[in-house]
């Protein structure tokens, strides 16, 4: 029989290699290191308790708790119907890799346009919006934080002519909402560079049979502002029509998640890890 000191070495191992992954800003190696800690802390039940219930147990709770705090925190959450980007310094302390990924960007042909917050805030929400030299695309680097703690993307955009929005982006989080019929989002986590993510991109419309003449052009600030405002207005329109959010009773300044919506936000979460 395998002695709980192996268990609990392999736990202490998969705890460190955890730890490594976190260095790297990728979705597949946070993604790693999420299953990692699980794993380890699962291990690390076994080989103290001797049980391998406490295990077990011990892996359900790291789904249990999170889905509860989900369902708790949706249900106060409360999102402002109009929300506008407004001009803003970025968040260079709290977000490092907002210089090196600029350049990348900066490469790729794209320029900087504007730094922005969305406000009113939900979360803090600071977007670096960029122009293609093209005119046809848009470039976004996001930062979302609270309470000290956040997370950054990339999006690229094109919007034909008919009124499509075709987006790109390595969004790291489950999404909390329904995506409109002309907002077409590709997420895609594999992609580990801005160049790599850009050219994902430029696939997407080729293989949708989207060429430059059917694009709208547009890559000055109010561009790509009015892009990005619209979008999430869409949004918040298609997500109270299908029922994820509902306007509040009591006041008129906002919209929560409803119970569909919350569980549907829920169930997203179980699905990323699945994906894992």
């Amino acid at each position: 029989m395998t002695s709980p000191h192996f268990f609990l070495g392999c736990s202490l191992a998969l705890g460190l290699l955890g730890g490594s992954l976190l260095q790297f800003r990728t979705g597949t190696a946070r993604k790693g290191a999420l299953a990692c800690f699980w794993l380890s802390t699962g291990g690390m039940a076994w080989a103290l308790s001797g049980a391998a219930w406490a295990g077990l147990l011990t892996l359900a709770l790291w789904i249990v708790f999170p889905l509860s705090e989900i369902v708790f925190v949706l249900r106060r959450l409360r999102i402002p119907r109009e929300r506008l980007l407004e001009e803003s310094s970025p968040p260079t302390d709290e977000f490092p890799e907002l210089r090196p990924i600029t350049h990348e960007l900066q490469d790729l042909g794209f320029r900087k346009v504007e730094d922005c917050n969305l406000n009113p805030p939900v979360q803090e929400q600071f977007f670096r919006l960029f122009g293609h030299e093209s005119g046809l695309h848009h470039g976004v680097i996001g930062f979302v934080s609270d309470h000290g703690v956040g997370f950054d993307f990339v999006a690229f955009s094109s919007e034909d002519r008919q009124g499509r929005q075709w987006t790109t982006w390595d969004y790291p989080m489950s999404y909390g909402l329904k995506v409109p019929p002309q907002l077409l989002l590709h997420r895609a986590l594999h992609c580990e560079t801005a160049a790599e993510l850009f050219a994902e991109h430029l696939e997407l419309l080729h293989l949708n049979g989207v060429a430059d003449a059917d694009l709208v052009p547009g890559s000055d600030a109010a561009a790509v502002r009015a892009r990005l405002e619209g979008s999430l207005a869409r949004q918040l329109h298609y997500n109270v029509k299908v029922g994820i959010l509902s306007p509040r009773e009591e006041r008129e300044d906002g919209f929560r998640y409803s119970w569909r919506g919350t569980f549907f936000v829920a169930s997203e979460v179980v699905r990323d890890l699945v994906r894992l």
